[in-house]
């Protein structure tokens, strides 16, 4: 089981040169079961819409002038190769 920890990997490889202080502990007392780093996400509050006055200002603007998307706000660059 502690063959695959990644810490021995660093190690043998050389990446570490100084052996953690845990790293020994760890190897002579091993957890029964490893530890499990996914666990499920505490429920979140949806996200809410925020819109501003000015946004509809801007999207009668926009329907006025014809532009469709605000990508089209900025100037379109031509890639040269």
């Amino acid at each position: 089981m502690f063959h695959n920890f990644r810490m021995t990997g660093l190690l043998q490889t050389g990446a570490v040169k100084d052996v953690p202080l845990w790293y020994n502990v760890y190897k002579k007392y091993p957890p029964e079961l490893e530890p499990y780093v996914e666990r499920p996400l505490p429920p979140q509050d949806p996200i809410l819409e925020i819109v501003y006055e000015e946004d509809f200002e801007r999207a009668k603007k926009d329907t006025a002038t014809g532009r469709t998307s605000t990508t089209e706000t900025q100037p379109k660059r031509q890639i040269s190769r």
